[in-house]
C-alpha cells in the first residue's frame, strides 16, 4: 500500500466534473473513513485527503485513525456547485 491511499475496501468512486481543472479528478470513499480526491495526469495518479469521516466524539484534529467511521457511499450537493 502506498502512503496516502486507502487501507480498506473502496465502496464508491465518482468523477469530479470541473471546467476550471486541467487534470481529470475523481473521489473515492472507503471503509477506512477517508474520502480521497485523486488527480490523474499523463503519468501520475495523486491522492489528496478530501474529507475524514470522524465519529461524533472525535473532536481532536490529531485523533487516532480508530476514531474514523467507515464510509460506503457519498453524493455531491448540487446546489453548492
Amino acid at each position: 500500500m502506498r502512503a496516502g491511499t486507502h487501507s480498506e475496501p473502496v465502496w464508491q468512486v465518482r468523477w469530479e466534473h470541473s471546467d476550471a481543472q486541467k487534470t481529470l479528478q475523481f473521489y473515492s470513499v472507503s471503509s477506512d473513513g477517508r474520502v480521497l480526491l485523486w488527480s490523474l495526469s499523463k503519468s501520475e495518479l495523486t491522492p489528496e485527503v478530501g474529507m475524514l469521516l470522524r465519529t461524533s466524539h472525535a473532536e481532536d484534529e490529531d485523533a487516532h485513525a480508530s476514531s474514523l467511521s467507515g464510509g460506503c457511499c457519498f453524493d455531491f450537493n448540487q446546489a453548492r456547485r
